[in-house]
């Protein structure tokens, strides 16, 4: 939260925030920065030789694989799957 307070107290002040509007902005800014501290922890503890996307990833190696049905559990367009 420290990291983005002084930024969303200005904002907060330019866009004349109410009080319950500034929790919530720095409340989903915490959330955000503790998904992606998890997610690079995670990351970190699997020891991947090199981050890899769903793009990257060789589906003929796994022909058992539907990359379809992968793809639609990732929100349709593989986008939400990293």
């Amino acid at each position: 939260m420290l990291d983005t307070l002084d930024v969303r107290l200005l904002q907060a002040r330019q866009d004349q925030l109410g009080y319950l509007e500034f929790l919530q902005l720095l409340l989903q800014d915490e959330i955000e920065r503790r998904k992606t501290q998890s997610l690079r922890l995670r990351l970190q503890r699997a020891s991947f030789e090199e981050p890899k996307t769903l793009e990257e990833f060789d589906f003929a190696g796994s022909p058992t694989l539907n990359p379809a049905a992968i793809r639609l559990g990732c929100g349709m367009d593989g986008a939400g799957c990293r």
